[in-house]
């Protein structure tokens, strides 16, 4: 576009640049101080708010620009001084009036937007104009949420000083504390653990802050949580425990963390499997050794007539089946179906599995 025969345009373009005199020249020869592009419609000030020009936004504010225009995503020049973090330019704007509580179209206000890119100082001058620390997005979220899963531990706490819910639950059944611990954020998790932040509250699958910092494999946070009286026991939507979920992951630290406090090592799932099992089907050698020491079931089966031998032969897990039938494990066992181990292997194609179970005694007649 050629800008010398657009004012509006060319304004747009010096306002981001912080081009002060050019701003001034524009202006005086009839360029619209609140004139928007094609594209976004953002006005010159916000441009100027984005590139954290402070001497062009007051300028533009001096010369009658709307401090609380919104471009086509309902965003203001306080929302994207805030993305970029400009405290001075959002400080100038809140004296100019600008709306601390205006939402975009994602219902995102400023103060999330501080919260989601960890600007503290922001938050902090925010707050002085804001007073709604339960607004929510579109997702259920807020600004206590987004600190949470970002781990902008300095606001968090000045957002509970001032009184934000530590518990609220986002449209997924999150808290904050959820979203700490799957974003692995230890120290903000501390802080809403000893702000009240319940270690057993359930998102909408039924997981706990435990089972998400055992899926996350994060001793650390799993021991925290458990020492804030969470129960290791509790299971999700789909039965599963934290024990489960981590023998799952491969987890190895934290299984050997839930062993110490769990009393359901056997605990099954929908679909029947025990932590033993998935362990061997997903091949985690260290997992499937802890929970043998610990005396897990090797008789329990799936509705399907699978135990943790069979579910380690389907997998072709070689490693895992040479570490059961070491442990006692019969090479020879048939299932409630009459399967053996070894027609499971032949079945799933797994040649090496059929070797090592023949040399271990498994007869080919079991095969068939």
């Amino acid at each position: 576009m050629n800008t010398e025969m657009n004012p509006d345009f060319a304004l747009i373009h010096a306002a981001q640049e912080g081009a002060d005199d050019k701003v001034r020249d524009l202006l005086d020869r009839g360029a619209h101080v609140n004139a928007h592009d094609d594209t976004f419609g953002a006005s010159p000030l916000m441009y100027a708010a984005l590139s954290g020009k402070l001497r062009t936004v007051m300028l533009l504010l001096s010369r009658g620009a709307d401090v609380n225009h919104r471009d086509n995503y309902g965003r203001t020049a306080l929302n994207e001084a805030t993305f970029r973090g400009h405290s001075d330019v959002v400080d100038c704007l809140l004296s100019a009036g600008a709306d601390a509580h205006i939402a975009d179209r994602f219902g995102k206000t400023p103060l999330m937007e501080a919260a989601r890119v960890s600007a503290p100082r922001v938050g902090r001058i925010l707050l002085r104009r804001y007073t709604d620390l339960e607004a929510v997005d579109e997702l259920g979220r807020t600004a206590l949420t987004y600190c949470a899963s970002e781990g902008n531990t300095e606001l968090c706490a000045l957002l509970l000083e001032k009184g934000a819910q530590v518990n609220t639950h986002d449209n997924g059944g999150k808290t904050p504390l959820h979203w700490a611990v799957f974003e692995e954020r230890r120290a903000t998790a501390k802080l809403l653990l000893e702000k009240g932040a319940h270690v057993e509250s359930r998102d909408r699958l039924g997981r706990t802050p435990l089972m998400a910092a055992a899926r996350e494999a994060d001793c650390e946070m799993c021991r925290l949580i458990l020492e804030r009286g969470a129960d290791p026991d509790l299971t999700d939507t789909y039965q599963r425990t934290a024990l489960f979920i981590a023998a799952s992951a491969g987890a190895t630290e934290v299984v050997k963390l839930l062993l110490t406090v769990s009393t359901a090592i056997d605990q099954t799932d929908e679909l029947g499997r025990t932590p033993l099992m998935i362990a061997c089907f997903r091949g985690h050698v260290a997992c499937v050794e802890l929970l043998i020491h610990h005396g897990a079931d090797k008789h329990i089966e799936t509705k399907e007539g699978y135990s943790a031998l069979f579910s380690a032969c389907a997998a072709g897990e070689k490693d895992v089946v040479t570490l059961l039938l070491a442990n006692g494990f019969d090479a020879e066992e048939r299932n409630s179906l009459g399967f053996t181990p070894l027609l499971v292997a032949s079945r799933a194609g797994r040649r090496e599995i059929v070797t090592l179970l023949m040399a271990r005694g498994a007869s080919r007649a079991s095969s068939s």
